[in-house]
């Protein structure tokens, strides 16, 4: 698992050979919604798309933040700005 900043989020990390795009998968394993920083990713400047049902992401400091449903998964997509 990629390290998530709440004990409750499981996340899985799947990268291009280029490591340049980055999908991620977050899990919420509580029966309550969880909001506010998901995971921390690397200083490059990037953009966070939520591909699955368009969940409104955003980065602060290197931080992800959103808001996860109880056992509900997003797909996360991190890419480098071009």
């Amino acid at each position: 698992c990629y390290p998530a900043l709440n004990d409750n989020i499981y996340i899985n990390r799947f990268s291009d050979e280029n490591g340049r795009d980055r999908i991620y998968s977050v899990y919420n394993a509580a029966d309550i919604q969880i909001e506010g920083a998901l995971f921390e990713i690397s200083s490059e400047k990037r953009e966070v798309t939520e591909l699955w049902r368009q969940a409104e992401l955003s980065i602060e400091d290197d931080v992800v933040y959103g808001k996860v449903n109880p056992h509900e998964v997003l797909i996360v997509s991190v890419s480098k700005k071009l």
